[in-house]
């Protein structure tokens, strides 16, 4: 009930003075007003609430302009690459941890080439592709490329060992792999083409 404002309590309490007069009188009790008075009293208490009840909502655009700026849908950020390859990423997880080599490199978006370990349907619809490293000291090291559904009849033609060239922006680390998500296929090994978007990419020096 504290949400109530002023002019809800001022129809609630008309409601009430009408009904509560009305029956007293009745049975001889109270203030002897007039019925017609009981009865306006309850047709205006009604009305109060209607129009409370009724009233149409706030319009968000005078809202916005009102109080501060509408949100503008963002543009799509540059793509910053990171100045490494997975072998020396994953050659640096011998002395950092995940949380420091995510720190770094997370977000930045990534070249890379290599074999194709296997390649993976995804419960929601899209496709990975895991791809194999070694380390400097001989440990082997999993990339997992996360494609969205668009790529899917393309990396169904890849059997394991084929040789594929990919970017994508660096999701996460661990102690035997990491995940690049929104990968997209690069040179001769995308027939789809380019996606249109522009970004300084290593791959094009």
């Amino acid at each position: 009930m504290s949400s109530w404002k002023f002019w809800d309590w001022i129809g609630y309490a008309l409601l009430a003075i009408s009904i509560i007069g009305g029956a007293l009188k009745e049975r001889g009790i109270g203030v002897d007003l007039p019925t017609t008075a009981y009865a306006l009293t309850f047709v205006l208490g009604s009305v109060i609430l209607l129009l409370r009840w009724f009233r149409p909502a706030p319009n968000p655009t005078v809202v916005a302009q009102s109080g501060s700026p509408a949100k503008q849908s963002p543009e799509l950020s540059p793509r910053v690459f990171a100045d490494t390859t997975p072998v020396k990423l994953f050659n640096l997880g011998i002395r950092q941890t995940s949380l420091q080599l995510k720190r770094e490199y997370g977000g930045k978006w990534l070249m890379v080439r290599g074999k194709i370990e296997d390649v993976i349907l995804e419960s929601n619809g899209r496709t990975s592709v895991s791809l194999k490293f070694k380390r400097e000291d001989g440990e082997p090291r999993f990339l997992f490329l996360y494609f969205e559904a668009e790529w899917h009849d393309r990396l169904t033609e890849f059997a394991r060992d084929k040789q594929i060239a990919a970017i994508g922006r660096i999701e996460s680390f661990s102690a035997t792999y990491a995940r690049l998500q929104e990968c997209e296929l690069m040179d001769s090994t995308a027939k789809q083409g380019q996606t249109g978007r522009s970004s300084k990419n290593p791959a094009d020096k």
